[in-house]
């Protein structure tokens, strides 16, 4: 069932929780206890869907105050949202002061709240080049997940990507271009900061189009310092510009160039200290990734990793399971404060730094609304649907090169060697939602969905059987696109390829009479292409492709 989000504001973290405490001052980090102070230090992930008596003995024992979930602990959003107003009031009674609580709300495959529609991934959004669409999603984004309890966005992912070439991070970045992942970045980020959720850019400082995961091993990037700081930084310098109540995550890569030891950003004073701190000039707050990753574990273990970081300039470290391991690594900080290896001054500095950033949350709380639907399933906005629609659009017209060519409907009159009315359009996908969809289009339609062993003779029979002169060929993933690479040329020409995935996946567009890239299935983008087949059929509308064309034929 559909949710109405304007009457979702506040959706009941307000009604749950108590008022918070009293923005936190300089004389107030003072008098905390050593033990508040560390457990502000550490963001924690666990298992759980609910306070339980070993959850909260956890917190209540290490004054934590700050939290990460992910879909492990979300079974509904009504149950999130009595979590997340019980991890408030755990943290304000143990610490005293307003809890960090964040999620992984990228977009696209990494989007731990589930929205009607998906939000869309950041490729999808980065290939309109609409900072104003871009910042409006931000916004959007901001008020769902603020409505569930959290004020902590993980993202966006700033790292550059080429979409066409496989990666880590793929989709997950808004493109290749520095200066235009800059652009999208900050105002996606705005669109955060203005909903009183904070941003996090991540990971500095790039990770490009390195393929290796830091999820699975170490991972050594061989880019130059010259590289780095020329196009991989440009987004982080001006998501610095955005101010202190915002926060960057760090890469757990390894930067020989920027840091001969060859140590992991992570834990690197040169990186963290020396480039993040003193050249970019960054002034908010600086997050680890998770440090139980091999791509650090590896390297050391995680209460030694978590100090490390601490002293190379990180305030926040992530350790998303083991109560055990955690609890070693708060330890750990305790220990090496009351020994002087982490000075209490660095440790007040940090408090001070994350407190500052939760006064901003206080003097951006927002306004309580009655809750007429707690049983929902998927959060809604009409906005949302709107800047969803858009950015379909948008990569049609990018299809099409000009947006003069975008007709406004399909032409009642076409060549004989061209998609008519009254010509059957064979489509292929291996999703039924996209043929119903394509159906939509007026369009007489002749639909299969394909699957693994769908073989390229198939495809050949049955446009000769339903008489279909050109094709639409939907690819969602690895296994729907092999069967692309099997076509002989002569059938390829007459396929028109809706990559609703990375482009990656489709390496020889030139084989196809054309391929679009939409990067993320939208529930209309059958009807739209449909409605547009003719233009972005006609591979002559692409001027740079038009002796590519000629000379295939």
């Amino acid at each position: 069932m559909e949710f109405c989000f304007r009457n979702a504001i506040g959706f009941l973290i307000l009604v749950l929780i108590p008022n918070f405490v009293i923005a936190q001052t300089p004389s107030a980090v003072e008098q905390m206890s050593l033990e508040q102070k560390v457990g502000q230090l550490f963001l924690i992930g666990f298992p759980q869907q609910s306070v339980d008596p070993k959850l909260e003995a956890f917190v209540k024992k290490y004054k934590i105050s700050s939290f990460i979930l992910f879909k492990r602990n979300i079974s509904s959003l009504a149950q999130v949202a009595k979590m997340n107003s019980q991890l408030q009031k755990l943290a304000l009674s143990s610490s005293n002061s307003l809890p960090l609580i964040a999620v992984d709300q990228e977009g696209g495959q990494v989007a731990r709240v589930p929205t009607r529609p998906p939000i869309p991934n950041a490729m999808s959004v980065g290939q309109t080049q609409n900072p104003d669409l871009a910042h409006s999603l931000g916004q959007e984004t901001a008020k769902i997940i603020r409505t569930l309890g959290f004020n902590m966005n993980l993202a966006p992912v700033l790292d550059l990507s080429n979409p066409e070439r496989e990666s880590f991070i793929g989709l997950r970045s808004f493109g290749s271009d520095a200066q235009k992942v800059s652009s999208i970045g900050v105002s996606l980020s705005r669109g955060l900061l203005d909903e009183g959720v904070i941003p996090t850019a991540k990971h500095f400082p790039g990770v490009g189009s390195v393929l290796d995961d830091p999820h699975k091993k170490v991972v050594t990037t061989k880019v130059s310092a010259e590289t780095l700081y020329e196009r991989d930084l440009k987004p982080f310098e001006d998501f610095a510009k955005l101010g202190s109540n915002t926060a960057i995550m760090l890469s757990h890569f390894s930067y020989p160039s920027l840091d001969s030891s060859n140590t992991p950003a992570t834990i690197s004073p040169q990186i963290i200290k020396e480039i993040l701190r003193k050249k970019v000039g960054y002034s908010g707050l600086v997050i680890t990734d998770d440090i139980q990753m091999k791509g650090l574990s590896e390297v050391s273990n995680s209460h030694e990793a978590a100090l490390q970081a601490l002293k190379a300039g990180a305030d926040i470290i992530m350790m998303t399971w083991s109560f055990k391991d955690q609890e070693k690594a708060i330890e750990r900080v305790k220990e090496a404060v009351l020994k002087g290896e982490l000075s209490e001054d660095e440790l007040n500095e940090k408090v001070n730094r994350i407190l500052a950033v939760k006064n901003f949350l206080l003097d951006n709380s927002p306004q309580k609304e009655d809750v007429k639907n707690p049983n929902i399933v998927a959060l809604s906005t009409k906005k949302l649907r709107e800047i969803e629609s858009r950015i379909l659009d948008f990569n049609i017209r990018s299809a099409l090169r000009r947006p003069e060519d975008l007709p406004s409907r399909l032409p009642t009159s076409l060549k004989d060697d061209e998609v008519s009315e009254k010509t059957p359009v064979c489509v292929f996908s291996p999703v039924n939602e996209f043929i119903t969809s394509f159906k939509k289009s007026a369009l007489p339609v002749r639909g299969i969905k394909t699957t693994a062993k769908t073989s390229a003779q198939m495809l050949v029979d049955y446009m000769k059987k339903h008489s279909c002169n050109q094709a639409v060929y939907a690819v969602y993933g690895p296994k729907t696109a092999v069967v692309l690479t099997k076509l002989p040329r002569d059938l390829a020409r007459k396929i028109l390829v809706i990559n609703l995935n990375t482009p990656s996946l489709v390496p020889d567009s030139g084989k196809f009479l054309n391929v679009v890239n939409l990067y993320f299935a939208h529930p209309d983008a059958g009807k739209r292409i449909g409605e547009n087949l003719r233009g972005l059929a006609r591979r002559s509308f692409f001027e740079d492709d038009v002796t590519n064309t000629t000379s295939n034929q």
